[in-house]
């Protein structure tokens, strides 16, 4: 499994058909902002990486305490070969205004 974190933003990596990824997000929900994908018509129609599992966690992936900053674990496999552009945003569902973070992320998926 390929690791990646926050430090990936902007950048491109390359898997291999059958690969699978983990994004490592940092979050605190208990403030109302989470990670979410980003409305974009590209990672829609990407059919080369398909999301498989979305879990939070403290940083060491122990349960996190109510209230308590985490880490939101974001699980791909790549299926195909094709791009596939990741986009996520930082936000609170309920405020109209930018996102207080965002991150971006190239797939390229290479034939097993």
């Amino acid at each position: 499994m390929i690791e990646l974190d926050e430090s990936f933003d902007g950048r491109t990596v390359t898997l291999r058909v059958g690969d699978r990824m983990e994004l490592a997000l940092a979050e605190n929900a208990s403030t109302g902002y989470r990670w979410r994908p980003a409305p974009s018509p590209r990672l829609a129609s990407s059919l080369a990486l398909r999301e498989i599992e979305v879990s939070f966690a403290a940083p060491d992936k122990r349960p996190a305490m109510p209230g308590a900053s985490g880490i939101r674990y974001i699980y791909f496999e790549a299926v195909s070969a094709g791009n596939a552009d990741l986009e996520f945003e930082y936000r609170r569902a309920w405020q109209a205004s930018a996102p207080a973070r965002s991150f971006r992320l190239r797939v390229e998926i290479l034939a097993e």
